[in-house]
């Protein structure tokens, strides 16, 4: 109506193909939805899929890539997990006021100096 078009860019994507990069159809035996693979390993592996895949070329996959993905997705959890338990003594006052970086003599004599 306006003669322009209502967006700005155009974002496109391949489509999902069988590692030897043929089509995927619903007939194949290896055919798996995704409500299959999220009760089967949750909803964060296939976030985590969707995010580490390059979805501008044609997405090879299959039930490995999804246990892969589901590895990758245990191992993040776990540092997590143990970075995490690792703050449980962490004070913010005390702990960040120990890390500032004291300033020596000679320069803040110089910076007292410049601000009067």
């Amino acid at each position: 109506m306006t003669g322009k078009p209502p967006f700005k860019q155009v974002l496109t994507h391949g489509f999902i193909v069988k590692p030897d990069g043929t089509k995927v159809s619903k007939s194949d035996k290896e055919y798996v939805t995704a409500t299959q693979e999220i009760d089967r390993h949750g909803a964060d592996l296939l976030r985590l899929w969707c995010c580490s895949v390059d979805y501008q070329n044609d997405v090879p996959t299959s039930p490995k890539f999804c246990r892969n993905s589901a590895t990758n997705t245990a191992k993040i959890r776990n540092t997590l997990r143990y970075l995490l338990s690792n703050l449980y003594d962490f004070q913010s006052p005390v702990d960040v006021a120990a890390k500032q970086p004291r300033r020596l003599g000679a320069g803040r004599s110089s910076i007292n100096s410049s601000s009067t």
